[in-house]
């Protein structure tokens, strides 16, 4: 794939590196001194030379990015959080001018199996009043956002089936790149199911695959609904 990036940080480095490794071509690298927000739509040669672009920028970004990328008919992935809020007025425009894109708080293929564990798990749970959920998450001290996209997903599934509130903890310490553990507790035992990131080379691999995915399908869609193929 022919691949553009937007932001420098720590995941569009390791986007970078593992598609560069895979043989994929990146055409540019923008950040956001090199990613005028004054235009419409993306300009210059390397747009006609991408056939896709994958954005882990920042959140403040994200619609914009999105809008422009569409206008631009260059599908785009998009990894950052924080501008769910907009989902369904994005979705009218991006669908409206023929654009594509995917999206996820978290693209990393053992989270995505992650996330469909604990939508099985949960109603099985549910019916069973002894047992309580609780979330725990863990993360690097330089991440910005607590909780996280992916904790707030994970609460999003479990809510919709356990109505009381559910005890959450968000700890940021050291360089742990993500663990995330989802418990169903009773006075008798605990059901324990755990995600640990190694490292960034599981998003990134994700990313790859939903740049992979995401091309000759116009519409806003989540990861999962590509991965697994729902309608």
């Amino acid at each position: 794939m022919k691949i553009a990036l937007l932001g420098n940080g720590k995941m569009s480095q390791a986007v970078r590196r593992l598609a560069m490794t895979e043989g994929h071509q990146i055409t540019v690298a923008l950040d956001s001194k090199s990613n005028p927000e004054t235009h419409q739509r993306f300009q210059g040669d390397w747009v006609t030379e991408s056939e896709v672009m994958i954005d882990f920028s920042a959140p403040e970004a994200a619609v914009d990015n999105i809008i422009r990328a569409s206008r631009t008919r260059l599908p785009i992935v998009q990894g950052t959080t924080g501008w769910y809020d907009r989902i369904d007025e994005l979705r009218e425009h991006v669908e409206g001018i023929g654009g594509s894109c995917v999206f996820s708080s978290n693209f990393s293929l053992g989270m995505q199996l992650f996330f469909r564990v604990i939508s099985q798990a949960a109603p099985l749970m549910a019916p069973f009043s002894t047992y309580a959920p609780y979330l725990l998450e863990k993360h690097h001290s330089v991440k910005k956002d607590a909780p996280s996209g992916t904790a707030l997903r994970l609460l999003d599934i479990l809510k919709s089936h356990f109505p009381n509130l559910i005890p959450t903890s968000f700890l940021r310490v050291g360089s742990i790149p993500g663990t995330h553990e989802v418990a169903f507790d009773s006075p008798e035992d605990t059901l324990l199911f755990r995600h640990t990131a190694r490292n960034r080379d599981g998003f990134a691999r994700g990313a790859l695959l939903a740049a992979g995915l995401i091309q000759d399908k116009p519409g806003l869609f989540e990861f999962q609904e590509l991965l697994f193929d729902e309608e």
